[in-house]
C-alpha cells in the first residue's frame, strides 16, 4: 500500500525560504494524522502543497506568483520555492519527488516560473540512487502512477481544496465530467467501443468463414464425385486392358490399321473444313464489295458500238478541256502578272501624290506668311504721296521679297534631294 511520510515546504506563502529546518518539515503518521491551527498558520498551504507535488496543478487564484513567498516582504527580487514529497509507491519502495519554483520581482510586476523537477528514488535490484527528471518524463502522471491513484481522485477527492469542495453541486456537465474522471469512464468507454468493434469484425471473419466452409463442403462433395469417376473409370481401363490382352495379335494390328485410316480421313476433313471457312470468308468479301460497287455503277442499256463512241466523244471532250484549261492557266498567270505591275505603279503614283499635296502645302503656307506681311507693312506704313515714303515701303518688300524667295529655293532643293 502507498503512503505519504514526509514533506518539506520552502518558499511558499508564509514559509521561509531560506531556513531549512525540522519546523519546514511534515511528518506524517500512520494510520491518521491531524492538521490543527488557527486561521493562516498554514493548514491549507500543506494541502495545497501536497496537491501540487502529487499533480502538478498550483491552487486556484495562484497567479502571478501569489502561491510563493512575497519577494517584497523577503526584501529580494528573485524568491525560489521548493516542496519535497517523500512517500512509498504500491511495492513500498521509497521515492521523493521535488518541484521547485521561482518568483521574480520587476518594475511592476511578478512573474512566476517552474523549475525543473525531479523524482528521485533507489533501483530494488541494484540499490543505486537514480532521477527521472521533468525534461524528459512526465511527473504528472508517474507521481500518481506510483503512489497508485488517479490524478483526478487526487484533486477532486484526497486534496481538494476548500475553495473547489462544493463541486458536487456544481452544474450537471461539469459533475458529469469530474464523475467520469474519477471512476475514469472514458476508459471503460473506449473499452467498449473496443469490444463492439472487435465483437463486429469477429461477427465479419466468421461470416467469412462460414463462406469457406459452404465452399469447402462443395469442393469436398466435387472431390468425393471425382474419386466416384475415378474408381469407375480405373475398373473400365482394367476391363479393357484385360479385354486386350484377350485379344489377338491380328485383331489389333487390324483396329490399329482402321484407327489410322479414320485419322488420316479426319486430317482430310480438318483440312476440307479450314478451305471452307476460307471460302465463305472470301464470298463474304466479295459479295460485300459486289453490294458497295453496285451502289454506285450506273447500268447502261446501249449497245458496244454505241458505248465504244460515247467513249471517244468523252476522250476528245477530256482532251479539249485539259488544253483549254492550260490556256487559262497562262492567261491566269499573265493577268496576274499585269496585276503586279499595276499595282506597283500605283504605289508609286500615290507616293509621288503624297509628295506634291506636301509641297502644295508648304507653298500654302509661304503664301500666307507672304499676306500677312503685306498686311502688317500696310499697317505699320502710312502710304502717302511722299515719294521717300513710297521708296522706303519698297526697299522693305523687295528685302521680304528676296528672303522668301531663299526660303522657296531652300524648300524645292530639299523637294528635290527627297525625290531622288
Amino acid at each position: 500500500m502507498s503512503k505519504i511520510e514526509k514533506l518539506l515546504i520552502r518558499g511558499i506563502r508564509s514559509f521561509n525560504p531560506d531556513v531549512y529546518s525540522e519546523d519546514n518539515v511534515i511528518t506524517f503518521l500512520t494510520p491518521l494524522t491531524l492538521i490543527v491551527g488557527p486561521n493562516g498558520s498554514g493548514k491549507t498551504t500543506i494541502i495545497e502543497c501536497l496537491k501540487y507535488a502529487t499533480t502538478g496543478d498550483l491552487p486556484p487564484n495562484s497567479k502571478g506568483g501569489a502561491f510563493i513567498h512575497d519577494p517584497k516582504i523577503a526584501n529580494e527580487t528573485e524568491v525560489k520555492a521548493q516542496i519535497k514529497l517523500k512517500f512509498s509507491n504500491l511495492s513500498g519502495n521509497q521515492l521523493v519527488a521535488t518541484r521547485s519554483i521561482q518568483s521574480t520581482q520587476k518594475k511592476n510586476s511578478i512573474t512566476q516560473k517552474t523549475l525543473e523537477s525531479v523524482l528521485m528514488y533507489k533501483d530494488p535490484k541494484t540499490g543505486d540512487q537514480k532521477s527521472i527528471s521533468s525534461r524528459c518524463a512526465e511527473l504528472d502522471t508517474e507521481i500518481p502512477y506510483q503512489l497508485g491513484v488517479s490524478k483526478a481522485i487526487l484533486e477532486n477527492v484526497i486534496f481538494c481544496h476548500q475553495e473547489d469542495s462544493n463541486w458536487p453541486l456544481s452544474e450537471p456537465s461539469i459533475l458529469k465530467k469530474k464523475f467520469d474522471d474519477i471512476f475514469a469512464s472514458t476508459k471503460y468507454t473506449k473499452v467498449i467501443d473496443n469490444i463492439k468493434n472487435l465483437r463486429k469484425e469477429q461477427l465479419i471473419n466468421i461470416k467469412l468463414e462460414n463462406q469457406k466452409i459452404g465452399f469447402l463442403e462443395k469442393d469436398k462433395f466435387k472431390a468425393e464425385s471425382l474419386r466416384t469417376a475415378q474408381t469407375v473409370a480405373k475398373e473400365k481401363v482394367q476391363q479393357i486392358k484385360e479385354r486386350l490382352s484377350d485379344l489377338e495379335r491380328n485383331e489389333i494390328d487390324e483396329i490399329s490399321e482402321e484407327i489410322g485410316n479414320i485419322e488420316e480421313k479426319l486430317k482430310e476433313v480438318d483440312k476440307l473444313e479450314d478451305l471452307l471457312k476460307h471460302n465463305n470468308y472470301e464470298k463474304s468479301i466479295a459479295d460485300k464489295e459486289i453490294k458497295e460497287l453496285s451502289a454506285n455503277i450506273k447500268i447502261l442499256n446501249e449497245s458496244d458500238e454505241e458505248l465504244n463512241n460515247l467513249y471517244r466523244k468523252y476522250s476528245e471532250e477530256m482532251n479539249n478541256s485539259s488544253k483549254n484549261q492550260d490556256i487559262y492557266n497562262y492567261q491566269l498567270e499573265t493577268e496576274k502578272t499585269k496585276k503586279k505591275k499595276l499595282e506597283s505603279f500605283q504605289m508609286n503614283e500615290l507616293t509621288q501624290k503624297g509628295r506634291y499635296q506636301a509641297e502644295m502645302e508648304s507653298f500654302e503656307s509661304v503664301k500666307k506668311r507672304r499676306n500677312n506681311l503685306i498686311v502688317n507693312l500696310k499697317k505699320k506704313y502710312i502710304i502717302i504721296n511722299n515719294k521717300d515714303d513710297i521708296n522706303e515701303i519698297l526697299e522693305i518688300l523687295s528685302k521680304e521679297n528676296y528672303s522668301n524667295s531663299e526660303d522657296l529655293q531652300n524648300f524645292e532643293n530639299i523637294s528635290l534631294k527627297k525625290r531622288k
